[in-house]
């Protein structure tokens, strides 16, 4: 895991991205994840598919397997054409979930995301994954 984690930090982003390019906002998006399916302690999620939603504000975050339903406040920040970062505060029980989502595309409605959590409920309560990412129901152009 941490390999690919390496990887991803030190190879550019341009080369892997390709001729693509992210949302300038999130609002009114819908963001499927797929998270890798390699189980590990720090993987509880593997092979899941996660439904990210947003307004301007709010993000929805909802476990397709469980139905399981998170929400809370995010920052989205569009660092390069092909390269954004996503910083949440889900609620998740009694404890906020705090996690940040490099996203980088391979076209403008697909492409892989590294997820850090910082903390959360859900343990480990720090920890770290990767996957591919689809973008639907896009009503305004990036």
């Amino acid at each position: 895991m941490k390999s690919v984690c390496w990887f991803l930090i030190f190879v550019p982003f341009n080369i892997m991205a390709k001729d693509c390019q992210l949302p300038a906002n999130l609002s009114s998006w819908r963001i499927i994840l797929e998270i890798d399916q390699f189980y590990q302690p720090s993987n509880p999620k593997a092979g899941g598919l996660q439904e990210l939603t947003f307004t301007a504000s709010t993000v929805k975050d909802v476990s397709l397997e469980t139905r399981e339903l998170n929400q809370g406040a995010f920052q989205y920040k569009l660092l390069a054409p092909e390269v954004a970062v996503l910083i949440s505060t889900l609620t998740q029980g009694p404890e906020p979930s705090q996690s940040k989502i490099i996203f980088a595309c391979d076209t403008s409605l697909t492409g892989k995301y590294i997820f850090t959590q910082t903390h959360g409920e859900l343990k480990p309560n720090v920890r770290q994954n990767t996957g591919s990412y689809i973008i639907t129901n896009r009503k305004n152009n990036p």
